[in-house]
């Protein structure tokens, strides 16, 4: 019964609170590391640590995927579920850990890149992909709704009406739903517990369209499509200079996150979920992250290790560096 979720952890965090006051901008984070851009940014790794270290069923499984450049493909490593089964909270059935990065290109993977030091600052997710398997040679889509939209479906984003672009804190529309998502089926098939904690992005509009509504048994994020990353209002959600804040937990504003920089707030509240889950029912988690969407907001300097500034300080660019700094979390820190 989760009523409310901890909003940073005094150990790791106690950097971070002193320096990332709320603001309307996105320029929070230290200068010597890059500053806000509209650009694209990284995920982070060590988050991914604190997840991996509290799901230690064997029976558990991951899927790790990136919107913006390997994406909705992972949708095909997804099992064609049975229409017949019965609803079943058996525990031979594995935990399933579904992890989205935003719009990471390919080269942004440290394993997949030869062209600079950025090559150095996704540590843990080359560690999960040495570990792991490689997907080379598959396709995906380049926009946030319609890779989501696949992921969580296994279909084509041109049979769910969802291939032509994102959708807006204004639009009109989201995933039509005739479609049932993931979390619905494992729900209603086999019994499983079903989160959900980042980003959505598939449609607000109308209530039936939220999260909660279509297989999430708890929702702990943001809907629309970007926000900055210490004070969760939206740049794209404003009027009269006032920008609108998207941080929630089932439809209640999760105000006493503001100032936590998202990428620890999620991880903090995956944590307490595994930590309050039934080992003996199945859960199915989806992170999706984030990291790395615009705009490039990262940490402050006084989270990061010496060898880490080291090698962010080793990225000429300016805007590269704020991206890279969004993906040196590590492990050491969770």
């Amino acid at each position: 019964d989760l009523h409310s979720f901890p909003t940073r952890r005094s150990s790791d965090l106690a950097a971070l609170d002193s320096t990332t006051p709320a603001s309307d901008s996105a320029t929070s984070a230290s200068s010597s590391l890059g500053s806000s851009s509209s650009d694209s940014s990284v995920s982070s790794s060590s988050s991914n640590v604190a997840v991996g270290s509290t799901m230690t069923s064997s029976s558990s499984s991951t899927a790790s995927a990136s919107s913006g450049s390997d994406d909705s493909s992972s949708s095909s490593t997804i099992p064609s579920l049975p229409f017949t089964a019965e609803p079943d909270s058996n525990s031979s059935h594995p935990h399933i850990f579904v992890v989205l990065i935003d719009d990471q290109g390919f080269a942004d993977m440290g394993y997949n890149n030869e062209l600079d030091q950025i090559a150095k600052t996704t540590p843990f997710m080359d560690s999960l992909a040495a570990d792991g398997v490689k997907l080379s040679s598959y396709y995906s889509q380049q926009l946030c709704t319609p890779a989501r939209a696949s992921l969580l479906t296994g279909k084509y984003p041109i049979h769910l009406g969802m291939q032509h672009d994102v959708i807006q804190p204004e639009s009109p529309f989201g995933l039509p739903l005739g479609h049932q998502i993931m979390p619905a089926y494992l729900k209603e098939h086999f019994g499983y517990s079903t989160h959900m904690v980042g980003k959505w992005h598939l449609g607000h509009f109308k209530k039936e369209y939220l999260p909660w509504m279509r297989g999430f048994d708890n929702f702990f994020g943001y809907l629309s499509d970007q926000l900055w990353y210490y004070n969760h209002k939206s740049p794209h959600a404003c009027a009269s200079g006032v920008c609108f804040y998207d941080m929630q937990h089932n439809g209640q504003n999760a105000e006493e996150s503001i100032g936590v920089y998202s990428t620890f707030l999620f991880t903090d509240v995956v944590q307490q979920i595994l930590e309050n889950s039934d080992p003996a029912t199945p859960t199915m988690m989806y992170l999706s992250w984030q990291n790395v969407h615009a705009p490039l907001d990262p940490p402050p300097d006084s989270f990061f290790n010496e060898k880490e500034i080291e090698v962010l300080q080793m990225v000429n660019d300016p805007h590269r560096r704020a991206y890279a700094s969004m993906t040196q979390i590590g492990r050491a820190h969770v």
